[in-house]
């Protein structure tokens, strides 16, 4: 009875990692986020600081995006959110946003 039991549970484990697989894989190939190396890496106040960013999005894949939100955590944290096109929405002072692409 024990064994039955344990191969049902090994069963179940197994069921659900592979449906969890399954899952993952599937939404992260619809688009990646890359952040290039920043031209500074240990900046002090009013230092600029340059950084490539891409987002790439499948051909096959459909993916409405309004608005990007780039964080930074620091002494007071910000939020710059901008449109698609690179045109400050809030909090981006001081911050320039140029589409390449």
């Amino acid at each position: 009875m024990k064994k039955k039991s344990l191969s049902k549970v090994i069963a179940g484990v197994a069921a659900i990692t592979v449906i969890t697989l399954l899952v993952l894989a599937g939404t992260a190939s619809a688009f990646s986020i890359n952040l290039g190396s920043l031209s500074n890496s240990n900046p002090t106040i009013n230092d600029v600081i340059t950084a490539t960013s891409s987002i790439e999005i499948q051909s096959n894949e459909r993916v409405d995006i309004r608005e990007i939100n780039l964080g930074f955590a620091g002494t007071p944290e910000r939020l710059c959110i901008f449109d698609v096109d690179g045109n400050p929405i809030s909090g981006c002072d001081g911050i320039t946003i140029i589409r390449t692409g």
